[in-house]
């Protein structure tokens, strides 16, 4: 009963911890009243091969549709840089795109404007190149680079990350070659002339159902030809009268249009390329909720264009929007389509059921109120020439709204101030740039060749745009281009959990800033995703279900399985399997006993045998590495860009580690071990490294086998139970988990421990901490042995030495950056995704969530721990340090302390399987269990601990897993003769077993009597 209350006390006060908490960090979270609104971001090129990102010349366009996992940039002298968006934009905020390769057109192409597709699988290129007939003319082209999916399964790619040598004709190198899965964007002709392999087979029925435009790309090109350039233009750099070229399209990537001067043409991809010329047009906008465009014309009036099926003539309808009474003196410029409420237009299609493909609640006969969008209008007044913003909203009926005249009079007059603008050259070809953020939030006004910003944001409340921030670039003194430094040549936005503004600069920087305070609304699904390659999950979840009771429909998912009636029946059955546990060991005893000691007695007459099973699965292995490769790495190539970053590049700055799949967040012992490897290896080959860790799967199992089967004297199963596991095969030699190097090195420090190598077990244990900070769960128990075999002095400075050598692989790191280092390598709040976990995922989304569940299972792990390693104090103190009892205790505890806190982790990921299965079969059988139940649960692990396809399944696997290991821990504390199973003959285990100490008893005094006889 005192238990219990402690129990519940420790309880209660964790919870109302978590609210007091809770309170008090809202209650101080208080922002500098002087701090920034907007933070830069990015200053410049970062992270590995930065070198080779900086564009030569000035970035012309910045293209990104509302997906945004790639963003291209592209400069006016033919270059194309891509980033790659990172697993978790929404987790490392500052890090949302990494630089990952480069596409280099020709030497004579000139950029004027490049495009993404809806979906990023065609990226259009308006760019003009000398024609083949005649170097002196120059004639536009629309270019098309379709994604490759290259194979990187090919040998090539394997032997060496040589797949940049296969693509470089192509004009694409990769930034990170070693990824699992590579594309890259090339032209058909390319393609077709060159010797790569690639897979685009999965690409192909996306770009037919999606309707891309440009299937024939030399019509395009004819219209081009013909229609559009139909002058010369020898010098187009140096022309002070060049005209602009941009492309626009439509929001189903289905039209576009291609704007060069007063001269637009309109594009239908649906009807084979057919076009319409649009004349004496000043700008041309797609609407962003219906399948029209905008136009104005060079007599300031405002058309819509609509699609007309009926004509065979012309496929848009052109219909005059009425402003002349609402507007006078009107002189429009430029035009800008907006969304208008997002978080009221976005149908159901935005909040689909996450977790169940059944959809068929969905009514379609509700009737909507119609969509708007805003026009945003730059119009010079005639009559005194102030510069005015005027924003309309319209519908999809298109009746129009004046909504607001924003004077910007005083806006372009900063940022036109000389100081800020550039030079005269600059001024020649002065431009206008507005943009909004995906939502509309936001609007940001500035001009080519300056350097201010003036950010406009939405106030819901007064419903209109007011000034936010004016943001002012700063000069990059690392480049010597004092003239063009930091002015800006375009910008664009993109949109996760925050808002971003990205800036394309003439001297070929890239620039992001991100809004400080303002978080993008729930109803923007990519600010819900917690990882980009998981959908985002439900503003409102809908209910998600198996069965269905009458009408009542049960929330699974979200409140977890508790009211699911198989759940109580599940308890029920744990409860009288452990209830009846005693009667089932002693009836399997009864009637099994004899068949088990046969298997035992087999086993070790064929003993010699069985020890060289390591040596033939590792040669199983290695001709399964050469004669396969694997589809799916994990994080390895991650790690070998960070390790690149710390060898070539010289980087001991972890805020600059980055890869796709995040920071490095493994501590300095890390790095230096992996630098090993990484030379042994021959710079990171995917193969050697393969092999390398199959060499350490072998001599962890020769380790397993004799600390089992020799040290401890258990039965031989339990030695083979422990290496058997394919899956751990999987992880460690073949996805290459990281986790496996310092379960080696754990293994080791444990056989150091049975022959009394303190100092040097030790050492090696606090190097497998700075590789890995989970091993840190064994720090109490072995604590607590080096207490009763060394003495507390001893003891202290064993600990004392473990904390210098923790210091001493850090000195490089802290000197560099301490606190990105302390933050990334011992960041004990890291979270772990519910969607990706194999551990608590029946509790459900709510519960996983919430901190005060994750307070609450580290207040079970410590009082578990605590309860533990009392018992183990005690056993300690009654054994002699050195016999084979003892040996079996300090082995069971360090084990049983981290199944402890594996059964309570809040989360698990697959890769973590090696933290502990390779003692499963070990702490089973000492912790008295029927011998069914050992193979019964050591076959649930083996198979449930992987990912699974459905949510509603692996909440009930990690309910069942859950309960496996209750069932342990309880078996291990159901009475206080538990703990003596391990030191006495356990009539429970699998196979033969006696009492070691008695026979070494034996052989001494026959040793005696030789003796004596000699």
């Amino acid at each position: 009963m005192r238990f219990l209350f402690l129990i519940l006390l420790i309880c209660f006060f964790s919870f109302s911890f978590c609210f007091s908490f809770s309170d008090l960090k809202n209650s101080f979270n208080l922002k500098s009243k002087n701090e920034p609104k907007w933070i830069q971001t990015r200053d410049g090129p970062i992270g590995l091969g930065s070198k080779n990102e900086q564009h030569q010349s000035e970035i012309i366009s910045i293209t990104n549709p509302e997906e945004t996992e790639y963003i291209a940039t592209c400069s006016r002298n033919g270059e194309i840089n891509f980033y790659r968006v990172l697993m978790y934009p929404n987790i490392y905020p500052y890090w949302t795109h990494l630089y990952y390769g480069k596409l280099t057109l020709p030497h004579d192409t000139i950029i004027k404007d490049c495009l993404f597709s809806k979906d990023q699988t065609q990226l259009i290129v308006l760019q003009s190149t000398k024609e083949e007939e005649n170097n002196f003319n120059t004639v536009t082209i629309l270019d098309l680079f379709e994604i490759i999916d290259v194979n990187t399964r090919d040998e090539y790619f394997i032997s060496n990350p040589k797949i940049n040598d296969h693509v470089k004709n192509l004009g694409f190198q990769i930034n990170h070659p070693r990824d699992n899965v590579n594309f890259i964007w090339s032209d058909k002709k390319n393609i077709e002339n060159s010797q790569i392999s690639y897979d685009n087979d999965k690409y192909q029925k996306e770009l037919n159902n999606n309707g891309h435009i440009f299937n024939n790309k030399k019509s395009i090109n004819k219209i081009l030809s013909n229609d559009i350039h139909t002058r010369q233009q020898n010098s187009f750099m140096n022309n002070d009268e060049q005209v602009n070229n941009k492309i626009r399209m439509s929001k189903d990537s289905n039209n576009l249009i291609i704007l060069e001067g007063t001269d637009h043409w309109i594009i239908d991809g649906s009807s084979n390329n057919k076009y319409q010329p649009l004349r004496d047009v000043k700008d041309s906008q797609f609407s962003t909720i219906s399948d029209s465009f905008y136009t104005i014309s060079m007599d300031n009036l405002l058309y819509v264009y609509r699609k007309n099926d009926e004509s065979k003539k012309s496929n848009w309808v052109k219909q005059k929007i009425n402003l002349e009474h609402e507007l006078k003196n009107k002189n429009f410029q430029q035009l800008l389509v907006v969304k208008k409420n997002i978080c009221d237009q976005n149908n159901d299609d935005d909040n689909n059921d996450y977790y169940d493909n059944n959809n068929n609640d969905k009514n379609n006969n509700i009737k909507r109120k119609p969509k708007s969008e805003l026009l945003f209008l730059y119009n010079i007044n005639k009559g005194n020439n102030r510069e005015t913003l005027i924003i309309i909203e319209i519908d999809s009926n298109f009746k129009i709204k004046i909504i607001q005249e924003i004077i910007l009079t005083k806006i372009l007059k900063e940022i036109r101030n000389g100081d800020h603008y550039g030079d005269d050259n600059i001024n020649l070809r002065n431009e206008l740039l507005i943009k909004s953020s995906p939502d509309g939030k936001y609007v940001a006004v500035t001009a080519v060749g300056s350097n201010v910003i003036q950010i406009l944001q939405y106030n819901s409340n007064l419903k209109k745009y007011i000034n936010h921030e004016q943001i002012i670039l700063k000069s990059n003194h690392k480049n010597n281009d004092n003239e063009n430094n930091n002015k800006i040549s375009t910008i664009n936005f993109y949109q996760f959990q925050f808002y971003y503004l990205q800036i394309g600069t003439l001297n070929g920087n890239y620039l992001i800033h991100r809004n400080n305070k303002e978080e993008s609304p729930e109803c923007f699904p990519l600010a819900r995703r917690i990882s980009f390659y998981i959908k985002e999950r439900p503003i409102q979840p809908k209910r998600t279900h198996l069965y269905k009771h009458g009408n009542r429909r049960s929330n699974y998912i979200i409140d977890g399985l508790w009211k699911h009636p198989l759940f109580l029946l599940s308890i029920l059955m744990f409860l009288i399997l452990l209830y009846f546990q005693p009667i089932i060991t002693k009836l399997e005893y009864l009637l099994f006993a004899g068949i088990l000691n046969k298997i035992g007695n087999a086993m070790n007459n064929f003993k010699k045998y069985i020890n060289y099973l390591p040596i033939i699965l590792s040669l199983l292995s290695i001709f399964e590495i050469v004669t396969q490769q694997p589809i799916f790495v994990n994080d390895w190539p991650a790690h070998m860009s960070h390790i690149e970053q710390f060898l070539k590049e010289k980087t001991f700055d972890y805020s600059k580690y980055m890869h796709h799949h995040g920071p490095n967040t493994y501590a300095s012992g890390w790095q230096y071990l992996y630098s090993i490897f990484y030379f042994i290896t021959n710079s990171g080959s995917l193969t050697l490294f393969q092999i390398l860790f199959a060499v350490f799967e072998v001599i962890i199992m020769i380790l397993i086998f004799r600390m089992i089967s020799k040290k401890l004297k258990l039965p031989l199963i339990v030695a083979i139970l422990a290496i058997a596991s394919n899956r751990l095969h999987l992880y460690n030699v073949r996805v290459l988990v990281n986790d496996f190097p310092s379960a080696l090195g754990l293994y080791i420090v444990f056989y150091l421990f049975l022959n009394q190598k303190w100092f040097w077990a030790s050492i090696l244990y606090s190097f497998v901490v700075a590789t890995k900070l989970n091993f840190i769960f064994y720090s109490p128990v072995i604590f607590l042995i080096l207490l009763h075999s060394t003495g507390i002095i001893k003891t202290i400075l064993l600990c004392f030495v473990m904390f210098i050598e923790q210091i001493v692989l850090a000195i490089p790191f802290l000197l560099a950056n301490p606190i990105d280092y302390l933050k990334n390598a011992y960041d004990i709040s890291r979270t772990l995704l519910w969607e990706k976990s194999r551990n608590f995922k029946f509790v459900g989304l709510e519960i996983f969530d919430d901190s005060r569940w994750h307070v609450l299972l580290l207040c079970l792990n410590l009082i578990v721990l605590v309860i533990f390693l009392k018992k183990v104090n005690a056993l300690l103190k009654r054994i002699r340090v050195g016999s084979i009892d003892w040996k079996r205790l300090i082995i069971f505890s360090l084990m049983f302390s981290n199944f402890i806190f594996i059964t309570f982790s809040r989360g698990l990921y697959t890769p973590f399987f090696v933290w502990y299965f390779y003692s499963f079969s070990t702490i089973c059988y000492f912790s008295g269990i029927p011998n069914i139940f050992i193979l019964i649960f050591w076959i649930s692990h083996e198979v449930l601990f992987r990912w699974w396809d459905s949510h509603i399944l692996e909440m009930w696997i990690t309910f069942f897993y859950f309960l496996i290991n209750i069932y342990i821990l309880i078996s291990t504390f159901s009475n206080e003769n538990s703990f003596i199973n391990i030191l006495e003959k356990n009539p429970g285990s699998l196979g033969k077993d006696t009492n070691h100490d008695k026979l070494d008893q034996k052989k001494s005094k026959n040793i005696n009597k030789e003796k004596k006889d000699k």
